[in-house]
């Protein structure tokens, strides 16, 4: 195989769901780092006596524990993974659309725990 056969080959050019551009793969790491943050922040507010302000995460805690942040923040990045499949055009903006208000949720814990 000649070297502009293989490059054909991996080429992502006329594919119906190319893989990720490097921004996207960004806005993803941003993604994990927001989510891992928010869900830390939550988790430590909650120890430090501070309650849940969103009734259906507070219902789930109350029912089975600390296991719902996450549960929560994985269903909507499942959410988020289909939507990024079925409309490729997106792509970059759906993990936006996790990533900004994770970002904000946790910045407003922040600056709740910061305030005691």
């Amino acid at each position: 195989m000649c070297a502009s056969q293989f490059d054909d080959q991996w080429s992502l050019e006329g594919r119906a769901s190319p893989g990720l551009s490097p921004l996207e793969a960004g806005l993803w790491l941003v993604v994990t780092g927001v989510l891992v943050l928010d869900v830390a922040t939550t988790a430590y507010g909650l120890s430090a006596g501070y309650v849940e302000q969103n009734p259906v995460v507070r219902w789930a805690l109350d029912t089975v524990g600390l296991v719902a942040l996450p549960a929560f923040k994985l269903g909507a990045v499942a959410v988020a993974l289909v939507c990024r499949r079925l409309i490729p055009a997106y792509a970059a903006v759906v993990p936006l659309g996790l990533a900004v208000p994770w970002a904000v949720a946790a910045g407003i814990n922040l600056a709740v725990i910061a305030s005691v």
